[in-house]
């Protein structure tokens, strides 16, 4: 029986190796990955070889099964998961955005927003009831009354580093910013100088704290001031070590760091390098959730040193999706797409062919893997 046992061993490895072939479809993205086909299939294989030489060997008679009692002293058995849900830019400027009210948008939709523990996106206009807009070619404002739809939706934060922030001034920042207080909503990105634009805004839910951060780098031409010692503002990155520095900060003072990032190239799926290269930079400084919006339509997604990266959510009122983020008992993060379109009027979450399409040309396009639910897997 023990000459026997090499024997089926290897057979057993190469029976489940040639399983895990066909699971994978004949063919690997990466070596990465066909390296990580080999080591499932021999860890199977492995697990199976062991339970079939303690038959062999031990008599259950003799068997003992040992349960160690569950104590409660680490702290992440007293805590339950944390749903994070992120959405991109938000227009509410009637005259470029149909959405009114919170039944614009499908109740699919709606719960994953109002649900989870917290749910932030980017405000790409400025609340005011007048006032004198700023000499671009695109300036947004909604009256102060349209507020009722972020508290609707369930909004807790938004970030306010982009590019339409100062499209009526430093007035208008500053009802925007009374707005959102009188509201309870929380802002980051942008401020009266160029301490409060930095400060991260900290939240704690869940047993953990998690800092929010947010910087912009979307103005081909910039008209949008950065903010300073003694002028209003909002944060940017096109040198990214002052936005570094803030996450750096964030992070000695919480548990998980969000940042959130304007940038990219509109109505354009593929990534300029910044993106790419910004966000490990954010990563590598503290930031465990990186988010990005700006380009109008859904970008791709990335996994670094176990880290989601959504570089782009597209628009919260037309094309775009959500980023469900879960962060575990244990520090895990697990991080999913859900997709949606404006199907007249109405943010719809995608179905049937069009959602398929949709997670597959994301799948196509990504530095990681986009599974059919939406799931970013490493």
């Amino acid at each position: 029986m023990k000459k026997f046992l090499p024997t089926a061993f290897f057979i057993i490895l190469a029976i489940v190796c040639a399983f895990a072939w066909i699971l994978s479809g004949s063919g690997y993205r990466t070596g990465v990955a066909q390296d990580k086909f080999f080591d499932i299939a021999k860890d199977r294989a492995d697990k199976i070889y062991a339970e079939q030489t303690a038959a062999t060997t031990t008599d259950s008679s003799d068997m003992q099964i040992t349960v160690e009692p569950i104590t409660p002293d680490d702290p992440a058995d007293e805590r339950e998961s944390v749903v994070l849900v992120f959405g991109g830019d938000m227009n509410l400027d009637g005259k470029y955005s149909d959405v009114d009210d919170a039944s614009d948008f499908a109740p699919e939709l709606l719960s994953q927003m109002r649900d989870a523990d917290i749910f932030m996106h980017s405000n790409v206009f400025v609340f005011a009831d007048g006032g004198i807009p700023a000499d671009k070619a695109y300036v947004f404002r909604a009256d102060t009354s349209k507020i009722s739809l972020l508290e609707d939706i369930g909004t807790d934060v938004v970030s306010l580093a982009n590019n339409h922030s100062f499209d009526y001034g430093t007035d208008g920042l500053k009802i925007t910013t009374g707005v959102l207080d009188n509201a309870n909503i929380a802002y980051v990105g942008a401020g009266l100088d160029g301490t409060s634009a930095s400060e991260p805004h900290y939240i704690d839910v869940g047993g953990i704290r998690i800092a929010f951060t947010a910087a912009m780098r979307s103005e081909r031409y910039p008209k949008t001031p950065e903010a300073g010692e003694n002028h209003a503002g909002v944060v940017k990155m096109y040198d990214i070590e002052g936005y570094l520095e803030v996450i750096r900060e964030a992070k000695k003072n919480a548990d998980f760091v969000v940042a959130y990032a304007h940038w990219g190239a509109e109505n354009n799926r593929w990534l300029e390098s910044e993106q790419i290269e910004g966000a490990k930079a954010m990563v590598d400084a503290g930031a465990d959730i990186v988010v990005g919006a700006h380009a109008h339509v859904l970008q791709t997604a990335d996994v670094y040193n176990g880290k989601p990266i959504f570089y782009g959510l597209g628009d919260l009122y037309g094309e775009g999706g959500l980023a469900k983020i879960t962060i575990e008992a244990d520090d895990t993060i697990n991080a999913r797409f859900i997709p949606f379109e404006n199907v007249n009027g109405v943010v719809t979450p995608l179905t049937g062919e069009k959602y398929n399409s949709t997670i597959a040309e994301l799948d196509f396009i990504s530095h990681t893997n986009v599974l059919p639910d939406g799931t970013i897997s490493e």
